[in-house]
């Protein structure tokens, strides 16, 4: 009888340290997003004004400048026209960018209403319905080995995308992404990056919703090039003109554009696109601006070199912490702490 009660009384005492510990790692969990949440700043100072905003509504494919939009937690938005929301990918639903396929930046796209219409040179146009979309049979594709859940838009722009690409009948699809919440989790290689959130990963974008990138910061760079790029040339939602010195951007913990607010989430790491022209869809022979870049704007701290390696940064990632309309022209303010 001693005994029972004995190894009753253990059983009571590990389910209750086991209660405790799952317990303490829920509260764990909460404490970090409210830290990475954080608390929106009272007071700010100008930094600079909008002069771009740039909605890339197929992933690796042309730009939509716009005079305004309002950012969602999916990113950018006016009316149906949404950023990076449809994406190229393999038959076996992989995802493929413009990292290996460059003419896909020579790819213009356009919105009227709910029709998208893409043209490219040496090709009739296509266009697809997105209310059509959006009650769709939903498939798994991938982004950098992520499930997502999307649906296939059919087969005339199958087939136009790999005539186009590929110079074939068959060999890709195009996905859409047709929810209002992000899909996936945060990639193991972000979570090294305290403030972001699962919220942030955005629809198909590669790291977050939101990117920032200053004129100034692209100055600088251009006076090490001999050949001249763009903003265009990273792919930024925003692009900021009248900071006081280069990168600077990359030190402001929190940003407000108009009605919206953003959190610094982490810096922005370049890959080969960054050589490729966006208005001629050639990648340079001498791999530039990224290899002047590997050479000043390397991340040196060990903790977060170990997830990102050699890619050298250029602009920040932002997370959406209160939505908003932004337009060009509004006042760029960083957060007072």
């Amino acid at each position: 009888m001693s005994f029972q009660l004995t190894r009753h009384s253990a059983t009571i005492g590990i389910a209750t340290l086991a209660a405790v510990s799952v317990a303490i790692a829920g509260l764990t969990t909460w404490w970090r997003k409210k830290q990475a949440r954080g608390i929106i700043p009272s007071k700010w100072k100008r930094v600079g004004e909008i002069i771009d905003i740039y909605c890339f509504p197929v992933k690796s494919c042309g730009v939509i400048r716009l005079d305004a939009g309002q950012c969602t937690t999916l990113g950018l938005q006016s009316g149906m026209l949404r950023d990076r929301v449809f994406m190229v990918t393999d038959l076996k639903r992989n995802f493929v960018t413009g990292r290996a396929y460059p003419k896909m930046l020579q790819i213009r796209p356009s919105v009227n209403e709910a029709i998208l219409t893409l043209e490219a040179p040496g090709m009739l146009s296509v266009s697809i319905d997105m209310k059509m979309l959006t009650g769709g049979k939903l498939i798994i594709a991938k982004v950098w080995g992520q499930s997502v859940k999307a649906v296939d838009c059919g087969e005339e722009v199958a087939t136009w995308f790999s005539r186009c690409l590929l110079g074939e009948d068959s060999g890709l699809r195009l996905v859409y992404f047709p929810f209002s919440a992000p899909g996936r989790p945060v990639r193991p290689k972000n979570a090294v990056f305290e403030t972001i959130l699962e919220e942030d990963t955005g629809s198909l974008t590669d790291e977050t919703s939101f990117s920032l990138l200053s004129e100034s910061s692209v100055a600088d760079l251009n006076r090490r090039l001999e050949k001249e790029v763009t903003a265009l040339q990273f792919r930024p939602n925003f692009v900021v003109r009248g900071t006081y010195s280069p990168y600077e951007e990359e030190n402001w913990e929190w940003i407000q554009i108009g009605e919206a607010v953003f959190r610094n989430i982490r810096p922005c790491t370049r890959c080969v696109l960054t050589t490729v022209d966006p208005f001629s869809g050639k990648k340079a022979d001498d791999m530039q601006p990224l290899k002047e870049l590997r050479s000043y704007k390397l991340i040196m701290d060990e903790k977060i070199r170990q997830y990102i390696g050699e890619s050298p940064v250029m602009g920040i990632h932002l997370g959406l912490r209160k939505h908003g309309m932004v337009k060009v022209g509004d006042p760029v303010l960083a957060g007072i702490s």
